[in-house]
C-alpha cells in the first residue's frame, strides 16, 4: 500500500504542467529566500561596500539558480545536467551567441544613426557598469533557464519541436506585455524574435550558453551602454535621443521590437532552424513518435 501511494505521488509530481510549476517555482523562491538571506547575513557583518555586496550576492544568485536547477534534474531525470554544464565547449558556444547578438544590435544601431534617427544625448560621467553586467548575466540565465531548460526542453518532449517553439515565445512575449513601454505590436514583433533566434540557438546546440551569449550581449548593449531599453537603479553610459519612426527604432521598448531586429532574426534564425531540421534536431510530437528521445 506504501509503495502503491508512492507511486500515485510520483507519479502527479511527474504529469509535465506539474513538472515545469514545480521547477520554475523551485527556482525563483530559492533564489529569492537566498538573495534576502546575503543581504541579511552582509548587514549583520556590517559590510556595507557597494562592489563586494554587489558582487557576493550575484555569487549567491549564479550558484543558488545552477544548483537548484540540477537538483531539479536530478530528483526528475537522475542525469547530470549537460544542458547547463560548462565544458570546453561552452566559450565557444557563448561567443558564437555573443557575434550574433553583436552583429544583430550593430545593424539596428547603424541604419538607425544613418539615418538619424537617433543621436547621443549624452555620455554619463558615472555609468553603473559593474551593477549593469552582473544585473544582464543573472537575468539573461535566469531567464533562459526558465523558458528553455524547463519550458521548452519538457514540453518539446510531448508536443513536438514545432509547437513549443511557437508556446514558448508567445509566453516569453506574453510576459513582456506586461510593460508598460510594449505595445500589442511590439510584443508581436516580441514574438517573431524568439521564434526564431532564440529557439533555433537553443535547438542548434541543446545547451544554454549559445542563448545566453546572445541575450547577454544584445541586453547588456542596448540596456547598459545606450540606455534604449532603461533597467531601473542602473545608469547607462549613453544616453540617447530617438527621433526616428518607431516602426525602425522599437523606442520605448527597445532596439528588439525595430522591423529591422525582425528581418534580421527571422533570416539568421530561420537558418539556423533550417539546418537544425536536415540534421535530425527536431522532435516529433507524441501521437506521431511515441519513443521521443528529446534531450
Amino acid at each position: 500500500m506504501e509503495n502503491k501511494k508512492l507511486k500515485i505521488i510520483g507519479t502527479i509530481l511527474g504529469f509535465p504542467v506539474l513538472k515545469i510549476i514545480i521547477g520554475i517555482v523551485s527556482i525563483n523562491v530559492g533564489i529569492f529566500l537566498l538573495r534576502n538571506l546575503s543581504q541579511s547575513v552582509l548587514s549583520y557583518l556590517n559590510i556595507t561596500n557597494d562592489i563586494i555586496q554587489l558582487t557576493i550576492i550575484f555569487v549567491i544568485r549564479i550558484f543558488a539558480l545552477y544548483y537548484i536547477y540540477k537538483f531539479f534534474i536530478w530528483i526528475y531525470e537522475k542525469r547530470k545536467p549537460f544542458e547547463i554544464t560548462f565544458t570546453k565547449s561552452t566559450l565557444k558556444q557563448i561567443f558564437f551567441g555573443a557575434i550574433i547578438g553583436l552583429l544583430c544590435i550593430s545593424l539596428i544601431v547603424i541604419i538607425n544613426w544613418v539615418f538619424g534617427w537617433i543621436t547621443i544625448e549624452r555620455v554619463n560621467e558615472s555609468p553603473d557598469i559593474l551593477n549593469g553586467i552582473y544585473h544582464t548575466i543573472f537575468y539573461s540565465l535566469l531567464q533562459d533557464v526558465v523558458y528553455y531548460l524547463i519550458l521548452f526542453r519538457i514540453v518539446e518532449k510531448y508536443l513536438g519541436t514545432y509547437i513549443t517553439i511557437l508556446l514558448t515565445a508567445t509566453i516569453f512575449s506574453f510576459k513582456h506585455l506586461l510593460f508598460p513601454e510594449y505595445s500589442f505590436i511590439s510584443g508581436i514583433f516580441l514574438f517573431i524574435n524568439i521564434t526564431f533566434i532564440f529557439s533555433s540557438l537553443y535547438i542548434r546546440s541543446r545547451t544554454i550558453w549559445e542563448i545566453f551569449g546572445f541575450h547577454f550581449t544584445y541586453n547588456f548593449i542596448q540596456s547598459i551602454i545606450f540606455g534604449n531599453f532603461s533597467i531601473e537603479g542602473i545608469q547607462c553610459v549613453i544616453n540617447l535621443n530617438m527621433d526616428g519612426p518607431v516602426l525602425f527604432t522599437g523606442n520605448p521598448s527597445g532596439f528588439e521590437t525595430s522591423i529591422f531586429c525582425v528581418l534580421y532574426c527571422v533570416v539568421v534564425g530561420g537558418y539556423i532552424l533550417y539546418i537544425g531540421k536536415k540534421q535530425g534536431k527536431f522532435v516529433k510530437p507524441f501521437w506521431i513518435k511515441q519513443n521521443n528521445n528529446a534531450p
